[in-house]
C-alpha cells in the first residue's frame, strides 16, 4: 500500500500535533510529499519537518486559521506551487469542549462548529473546484469521532459538530464522485493527544482500556494507517463511508 504514495502530495488541516501530525509522518515515510497546517502561531516549522520521518525537503507547514477560507485557499495555493498538484486532503482540525448543556454559549457554539464542520465544508470546496477545474480525481478524508454515534456527557456540540462530519462527508461523496473525488472519514475512538489529555486521569485511562475489547487505548499512528488505506488505491471503490477505528469502542460502551 505504501508504495502507491510516492511522489504523491498530501494536504493537512490540524497537521501540527497529535492525530494530524502521526499522519503526516506516515506520509511522509511513504515517499509522499506532506504539507501541514495549524492555528499555532508559535510552532516551529522546522521541528515539524524533523518530526515528519525526517524528510525535510518533502514537508511544509504553515500557520493558517481554517475558519477563513481566504488563508485555506492560500495554504493550498502556496502548496500546489512548492510540491505540485495535491492528491489527498485530509481535514482533521479540531477543538473540543467540555461544557453542561443548559451553559453553552452561542460563542462555544460557532466556535466549534467553525472549525470541526464548516471548516471541512468550505476546505474540501476549495479542493474539489481545483479538481474539477483540472479534470482530475482526488481523496478527501475527515476526521469524525465515536461521539458522531455515542453521547459524551458535557460535550454536545463537539458530538453534534463530529454527527455532522459524518454527514457531510456522504453529501459530498455523492455530489462529487462523478467527478472521480472520493470523500470518507475516520471515526477514532479514545486516542491519547493533547486535545483530551484533561479528560481522563492515568487511573481512568487504564480502566478505560482494561474495558475495551482490544484492551488498549488507540494511537495516533493507528489512525494514521486507517487514513492512509482510505486514500489509497487499495480504497478505489469507497466513497461515502466512515470507518471506525476505536478498539472495540461502540461494541461495549
Amino acid at each position: 500500500m505504501h508504495d502507491f504514495f510516492k511522489d504523491k502530495v498530501v494536504a493537512i488541516t490540524g497537521g501540527t500535533s497529535g492525530i494530524g501530525e502521526a499522519v503526516a509522518d506516515c506520509f511522509a515515510k511513504a515517499g509522499a510529499k506532506v504539507a501541514v497546517c495549524g492555528i499555532e502561531k508559535d510552532f516551529e516549522q522546522e521541528s515539524i519537518k524533523r518530526k515528519a520521518a525526517g524528510k525535510v525537503e518533502n514537508v511544509t507547514a504553515e500557520v493558517v486559521d481554517v475558519t477563513k477560507p481566504g488563508e485555506v485557499a492560500a495554504f493550498l495555493e502556496a502548496v500546489t506551487k512548492k510540491f505540485g498538484e495535491i492528491n489527498i486532503l485530509h481535514n482533521n482540525a479540531g477543538i473540543y469542549k467540555r461544557c453542561p448543556s443548559l451553559d453553552v454559549t452561542e460563542k462555544d457554539w460557532d466556535e466549534l462548529i467553525a472549525v470541526n464542520l464548516k471548516s471541512y465544508l468550505f476546505t474540501s470546496q476549495l479542493m474539489a473546484k481545483r479538481w474539477q477545474e483540472k479534470r482530475v480525481g482526488g481523496s478527501i478524508i475527515n476526521t469524525a469521532s465515536i461521539n458522531a454515534r455515542d453521547v459524551e456527557p458535557e460535550a454536545q456540540i463537539y458530538c453534534v459538530s463530529k454527527a455532522g462530519v459524518v454527514m457531510l462527508t456522504k453529501c459530498l461523496a455523492a455530489d462529487w464522485g462523478q467527478y472521480g473525488i472520493r470523500v470518507n472519514a475516520v471515526a477514532p475512538g479514545t486516542i491519547p493527544t493533547t486535545l483530551n489529555e484533561d479528560m481522563y486521569t492515568e487511573e481512568e485511562r487504564q480502566e478505560l482500556s482494561e474495558s475495551l475489547p482490544l484492551k488498549r487505548l488507540g494511537s495516533p499512528e493507528d489512525i494514521a494507517e486507517a487514513v492512509m488505506f482510505l486514500s489509497s488505491d487499495h480504497a478505489s471503490y469507497i466513497t461515502g463511508q466512515v470507518l471506525f477505528v476505536d478498539g472495540g469502542w461502540l461494541l461495549v460502551k
